[in-house]
């Protein structure tokens, strides 16, 4: 076999790993990594409702009262409410547990299918300690 007919089936893999969606991904949305908190394990911004969903981890070892969550475009401009819909105020995440929360996003006026590139800040006090902030960034496709 010569080198040309090597080449030739290596391509043919790779066009037919291509075709069945290996080298795509199934999801555009990162991880958000907070510094202290963990990372969190789901996001999702849907257009229905303008609302950002993302899934808080607490990784500090202590129980933490979460003040506030506010997200605004990384690339500067308005940003989205501080805003907690599921409990309408601060609330607290157990060591380990995950509980997830919203932000009003209405404001970035985005569409279905658009792209966004979100920093999520976290206003927590950690039992027993002081106010602390922690932040990452998150990216995806608007949702319906």
């Amino acid at each position: 076999m010569t080198y040309g007919w090597a080449i030739l089936i290596v391509i043919i893999v790779a066009a037919a790993l291509y075709a069945l969606g290996v080298f795509t991904p199934s999801s555009s949305e990162t991880e958000a990594r907070f510094a202290t908190l963990g990372t969190s394990p789901a996001h999702t911004l849907a257009a229905s409702n303008d609302l950002l969903f993302i899934k808080l981890p607490n990784q500090v070892g202590k129980t933490i009262n979460v003040s506030s969550v506010a997200a605004e475009p990384t690339a500067g401009g308005i940003g989205c409410t501080v805003n907690d819909t599921t409990t309408n105020g601060s609330f607290n995440i157990a060591p380990g547990e995950i509980v997830q929360t919203s932000v009003d996003c209405a404001a970035l006026s985005l569409s279905a299918g658009d792209a966004y590139s979100l920093k999520v800040t976290i206003a927590y006090i950690p039992q027993g300690g002081y106010a602390k902030t922690d932040s990452a960034t998150v990216t995806g496709i608007v949702v319906q």
